[in-house]
């Protein structure tokens, strides 16, 4: 009955048998229904069977249309509808979250090698480690140095998802933190070397560097069927988490034990070895993928749909359309505000603590990178939470708006607290609290690009994330201003501003932000139709009957107008056995 409705809401006037795959999969459909006589192929045609193995009736359903839920449950070993007996998606997840923690190392890195060159007056340890390295440099140089990472980090944003959608997405982030590695390597050389050096080092890493989230999207718009898109897409970017967690906690400890250069060259060698095992492992689409079960691949492939016949070319983005919509307008002003606080709460916390508390720098450290672990805790965990929301309850609209009033209203809210505290330990909690939860935004607005375009989803991405940058620049100069005397009220002011900018992004989001695919985003009229993939042996056997009978079936059909076809002819096909023989034969 259900079809029945697909079909009538999106057949064309003029009908066209099915193919045999699709007679196949409709007759393979019939067993989950407990009339056999009420469903007629009358009104299927090509596109009405297009529309109900496709997204388009989600809207009616709420999750998914009757062919796509027979897919998922038939393509299933496990018959759980979810192909969890294959994973391969998930470990493209893992490898691309893997890559994330060791760039945002490499940002971590910098800091905590600044610091000490920083603190040499002050620190009699780091003085010495300065002199014995020759690292003389002002405190001008030193902030270039720090800033200069974003200069390029921001220009090829923009160009990165363009470069993204062009080539190969999975090429595009191995080689370009293969390169980022290899500077990494460099650095203590470059730092030895001269500041000016070390900026044009730090420069090129941010180049490289911004190619990783347009990458990382653009590997999801192939692997990330659309009920796990949330789950996916934390897992990933929780990378950058738990990256600053471990970055912050380990330099400090490296720098202090072993000298400043050994986290560059550590750090640079996990590069090196994490390009080796996702060049290995991972693959740019699942119909690419040599290790991938046939379950998996045709189980995302159909839950995917028309992205994946998509070219991606470039020269088809509508980019006055883009540039004219309010939800694109929603996701560039969420990644302004995540950029600044972010980045914030890398660079200024171990700061904060010395000059309002009296902490030294490893212990500021320390506490500055706990907020980011909790966070690597929340960012997975919102993710699963707004998936299950979207299958059961709410539209992915509702569920994108909650989460990012969750990260950004709540951060917003303790960051207050944080500034206005005259005790340390609830300013730390404060800060735990409030960082941690906002990592409920990554299920949020992080993940509405691929909700509104999944064929531009890197070239949002680049788009928002450079624009965003623009916040990762002017957080330290903001921050040097208004922190000039090191006061307690000084960084009130600073925490204040922080949290405006927090609920003046949740208000715009709140407003403007959709979960829905944009018509603009649709695939152009003059590009192939995406056609279901063939079904397997699996689905085959569902039926009731081996490959042998079912392709006999064929043979003898092939004469057969399907859209004549009868309830009284479905009972004498070998392909449509009655119910009691169908239990019979199980």
């Amino acid at each position: 009955h259900n079809y029945r409705v697909v079909c009538q809401d999106s057949c064309q006037p003029s009908l066209k048998p099915l193919s045999n795959t699709q007679y196949l999969l409709a007759a393979a459909y019939l067993k989950h229904e407990v009339s056999w006589q009420i469903f007629s192929l009358v009104e299927v045609s090509q596109c009405t069977f297009q529309a109900a193995m496709g997204s388009s009736t989600k809207a009616r359903y709420g999750r998914r249309s009757p062919l796509t839920q027979f897919a998922s449950d038939s393509f299933c070993p496990a018959r759980c509808g979810c192909c969890n007996c294959s994973l391969k998606r998930y470990l493209t997840a893992f490898l691309c979250h893997m890559g994330l923690i060791i760039i945002f190392g490499f940002r971590c890195s910098i800091g905590v090698a600044t610091g000490h060159f920083r603190d040499s007056e002050r620190n009699a340890t780091a003085g010495a480690s300065v002199a014995k390295s020759g690292v003389h440099w002002s405190t001008s140089q030193l902030s270039t140095v720090e800033s200069s990472y974003f200069w390029g980090y921001m220009v090829l944003q923009i160009p990165a998802g363009i470069v993204a959608t062009r080539y190969p997405a999975t090429l595009v982030y191995s080689l370009t933190t293969l390169g980022s590695s290899v500077i990494n390597i460099l650095l203590p050389l470059c730092i030895r070397s001269s500041a000016e050096l070390t900026i044009v080092a730090r420069v090129l890493q941010g180049l490289l560097e911004g190619f990783s989230y347009p990458a990382c999207n653009g590997i999801l718009s192939h692997w990330a069927p659309p009920l796990e898109r949330s789950r996916l897409s934390t897992i990933v970017f929780c990378g950058g988490f738990f990256g600053s967690f471990l970055g912050l906690l380990s330099s400090g400890w490296l720098s202090e034990r072993f000298g400043w250069p050994v986290m560059f060259y550590l750090y640079g060698a996990l590069g090196v070895a994490w390009f080796c095992v996702f060049t290995a492992c991972v693959s740019e689409k699942p119909s690419s993928d040599r290790c991938i079960t046939d379950e998996e691949r045709e189980y995302i492939e159909i839950e995917i749909g028309e992205s994946f016949s998509s070219k991606h070319v470039i020269s088809t983005a509508p980019w006055l359309k883009i540039f004219t919509s309010m939800p694109v307008y929603a996701i560039i002003v969420a990644n302004f505000v995540r950029n600044w606080t972010f980045y914030l709460m890398i660079t200024e916390p171990t700061k904060y603590f010395d000059d309002v508390f009296g902490y030294g720098m490893s212990k500021s450290g320390f506490f500055a990178s706990l907020p980011h672990l909790v966070m690597s805790v929340v960012v997975p965990v919102s993710g699963v939470i707004a998936d299950e929301l979207r299958k059961r309850w709410l539209s992915t609209t509702a569920v994108r708006k909650i989460f990012n009033t969750l990260g950004f209203g709540v951060r917003g809210l303790f960051l207050l607290g944080v500034g206005y505290t005259s005790d340390a330990t609830t300013a730390t909690v404060c800060m735990i609290i409030g960082v941690g939860f906002s990592g409920c935004c990554m299920a949020g607005y992080n993940a509405n690009h691929l909700d509104i375009a999944p064929r531009y989803a890197s070239c949002l991405m680049g788009l928002s994330n450079g624009i965003g940058t623009v916040g990762s620049i002017l957080v330290p100069i903001v921050t040097m201003q208004l922190v000039k005397d090191r006061s307690r009220a000084s960084w009130s002011n600073v925490f204040l501003i922080t949290s405006i900018i927090n609920f003046v992004g949740v208000i715009f989001y709140a407003m403007f932000a959709s979960g829905e695919k944009h018509s603009w985003a649709e695939a152009p009229a003059d590009e192939e139709p995406w056609e279901p993939p063939t079904p397997t042996a699996t689905a085959f056997k569902d039926v009731g009957y081996d490959n042998e009978e079912v392709f006999e079936a064929l043979e003898d059909d092939t004469s057969r107008n399907v859209a004549d076809a009868t309830p009284a002819d479905f009972s004498k096909s070998p392909l449509f056995p009655t119910r009691a023989n169908f239990v019979q034969q199980s």
